[in-house]
């Protein structure tokens, strides 16, 4: 028995995430018995190809092992395939690219001990480096739980007034190309009763001035009826942590407020910003209350947290769980998606807490990959193939979700409704994009809620987001 082949296939399959991870100790021990088993059974495999001395099935064999080993301790995936994902879209399955590049990696491995002549070197070479990685991952907390944003901050604050700030990513507005179909028609009549009921002053004629977050937001927040390369570059930077894609660098909306809690999906980050005394990111380890029908399982964890990780075998896994309805998704939109009526009733905390006189909340809801039925059950199947969904389908499914999103809306707004010091801002940052056009893209809602106000007004001009922020916040 081959003691560095053993070690090998050990080091290469050892689940290093374990480490950063906050999974429970029993969760643990079954991970650790689990993989106890697939490393007897390699290991009984690796030795009964010795004995038979197939040397070239063998070589096939610690091939697939070093190349699971590497994906498992660079993360691939994350690493390669997602930053060029707009670049790969030619492929549509994005699971395509990442396989060609797991094969590219096992035929370099093939190559090196199919025709190097010092084989023995070769392997301590990939031996050495294997054991490198795994002992950097065990000291390397740059992918720990813990860097996800949770920020309180100690203050005495106490407000008079608060201003809740809420964007729900891709909702489209009531003007827009989902609005004209049948269903889409019944949500207008919904919402033109939800804003009714509620005393909004709406705005079903709203658009945003871009079809991107990025841009529509930041613009927002900063009084910008534009944004530009140059706009981009001063208020936008690429984030150095794993678990957040841009920090943004300056809001002017924030400059205005003194204590500001902040509700946050990875896509940009506000917690840097003067002022947030608060700030909570959707943390896909923690433990929730989910929506009925969500698979709250340990394969779903499990899933999740190595999907997470970054690895093209974890992303598979993570999809293929998904596909048979073994699991569903803790990763975002989907996770934040299924914890929705968490999230309102955080933020109903806080806004009766007098602590914050800004609460700004971006939600990814409801950003596809679609995932309600029409009784607002959550469905994992409905996120599964989503790019081969007609365009007919899509615009079904959106406005269901759009429909859902009006009934949680109305529950939120009961248990907030005797505060009488609160500004309610309800937005979307664009609209759907399930068709190229600005009728879906661009279109958005807009609404105002002054909780002393008794009355509704539909204002039906044509207006963006980022100019009602300027008139609502701006420089007067």
């Amino acid at each position: 028995m081959n003691m560095r082949d053993n070690l090998l296939i050990f080091f290469s399959f050892f689940p290093v995430f374990l480490f950063r991870s906050n999974f429970t100790t029993n969760e643990i021990i079954l991970i650790i018995i689990f993989l106890l088993l697939i490393l007897l059974v390699l290991i009984q495999l690796n030795n009964y190809l010795k004995k038979k001395n197939v040397k070239n099935i063998q070589i096939l064999f610690f091939c697939l092992v070093i190349t699971y080993g590497i994906d498992n301790h660079l993360g691939l995936y994350n690493g390669l395939i997602a930053p060029y994902m707009d670049d790969l879209r030619i492929f549509r399955i994005i699971y395509i690219p990442a396989i060609i590049l797991l094969i590219i990696i096992f035929l370099l491995n093939f190559f090196l001990f199919k025709y190097f002549k010092d084989k023995k070197k070769i392997s301590t070479i990939i031996f050495v480096f294997l054991v490198t990685l795994f002992v950097f991952n065990i000291f390397d907390n740059s992918k720990s739980f813990k860097k996800i944003p949770n920020i309180i901050k100690k203050t005495e604050y106490k407000t008079k007034s608060t201003d809740l700030v809420l964007i729900l990513d891709e909702m489209s507005g009531l003007n827009s190309i989902e609005s004209k179909t049948l269903s889409g028609q019944e949500f207008v009549g919904l919402a033109e009763n939800f804003f009714k009921k509620n005393n909004f002053e709406y705005y079903p004629n709203a658009y945003s001035i871009s079809d991107n977050s990025i841009a529509a937001i930041t613009s927002m927040v900063n009084f910008k009826n534009s944004f530009d390369e140059e706009d981009r570059k001063k208020y936008i930077n690429k984030s150095k942590n794993y678990f957040i894609e841009f920090d943004l660098l300056q809001s002017k909306l924030f400059e205005k407020f003194e204590s500001i809690s902040v509700f946050q999906n990875m896509h940009i980050n506000y917690c840097q910003l003067p002022n947030v005394v608060k700030c909570h990111q959707f943390n896909p380890f923690n433990s929730y209350e989910f929506l009925n029908g969500f698979k709250d399982n340990f394969f779903t964890k499990y899933f999740s947290i190595w999907s997470l990780n970054g690895s093209v075998f974890g992303k598979l896994f993570w999809r293929f769980g998904k596909q048979v309805r073994l699991s569903d998704s803790l990763i975002e939109p989907e996770g934040q998606k299924a914890t929705i009526k968490k999230t309102f009733n955080d933020i109903k905390k806080d806004v009766f807490s007098n602590r914050f006189d800004l609460i700004f909340v971006h939600i990814l809801f409801p950003h596809t990959p679609f995932g309600l039925e029409k009784n607002c059950k959550y469905s994992g199947k409905l996120s599964n193939m989503n790019n081969f969904f007609s365009k007919d389908k899509k615009v079904e499914l959106h406005n269901i979700e759009r429909k859902c999103v009006l009934i949680f809306l109305d529950k939120f707004l009961q248990n907030i409704s005797n505060n009488d010091n609160l500004r309610f801002v309800l937005l979307s940052d664009h609209g759907s994009r399930i068709e190229n056009s600005p009728e879906s893209s661009n279109s958005i809602i807009f609404a105002i809620k002054n909780f002393k106000s008794n009355k509704s007004v539909k204002k039906k001009m044509e207006i963006s987001s980022q100019k009602m922020f300027i008139d609502l916040y701006g420089e007067k």
